[in-house]
């Protein structure tokens, strides 16, 4: 039924004059930007011959082509190979240019991963030497204090002896002072004891001498 609904229609008589013809028709401009992909050929001024150019890279049969003054026509036959191959190469570019931006991605995403590790590195080194350096800190401390109780035991030793070696000196000067105060008392006690026997003395000469005279 479709089938005889496209004969009534004339459908396929439509579709043998368009492949019989040249259907596709694209302007100039349109017909190079779309399939100089598809060639070496660099850019020249002329519209004209940069259609041509291609076409004769492309190897396009002259029969399944014609050009009029802006634009080109093409058969069918030629149009789908082209399409194919510049889909190919679209593929292929669009495939480099994936490429490209997963790699630029997964640069960026490592750059951004590493300096993330980088900071918690960083972090994690410096919480490391802060503990350590608290750590340090505290056996210092501890030391100090081990040692200013070592130097006020010392300290307190020396004053002891200190103090003891003053009361020793304060004590034998005190036993000096009274040996020698009792040294002066006997000086004086024997002096006093020379001078009343020196006085008995003379008492006892002067009365011999006045039992002499009379």
């Amino acid at each position: 039924m479709v089938l005889d609904q496209l004969k009534y229609l004339g459908m396929l008589d439509i579709i043998r004059i368009r492949r019989e013809g040249f259907p596709i028709h694209m302007s100039f401009d349109d017909f190079v930007n779309k399939y100089q992909c598809l060639t070496h050929s660099k850019s020249i001024h002329s519209s004209r011959e940069q259609v041509l150019s291609v076409i004769k890279e492309l190897h396009v049969p002259e029969t399944e082509w014609q050009i009029g003054k802006t634009k080109v026509f093409l058969r069918s036959k030629v149009h789908e190979p082209l399409e194919d191959a510049r889909n190919q190469v679209i593929n292929q570019k669009a495939l480099k240019i994936q490429s490209a931006w997963r790699r630029h991605a997964a640069l960026k995403k490592f750059t951004r991963l590493r300096g993330a590790a980088l900071l918690i590195q960083h972090a994690y080194k410096g919480w490391k030497l802060r503990i350590e350096f608290l750590r340090k800190r505290r056996a210092a401390i501890v030391i100090q204090s081990h040692l200013r109780g070592v130097f006020a035991r010392e300290v307190a030793a020396a004053l002891r002896e200190m103090r003891r070696v003053e009361e020793e000196m304060r004590k034998r000067e005190r036993l000096e002072a009274e040996r020698k105060e009792r040294e002066l008392e006997l000086s004086e006690q024997q002096a006093e004891e020379e001078r009343k026997a020196l006085e008995e003395s003379e008492k006892y000469v002067l009365c011999l001498l006045i039992n002499f005279v009379n």
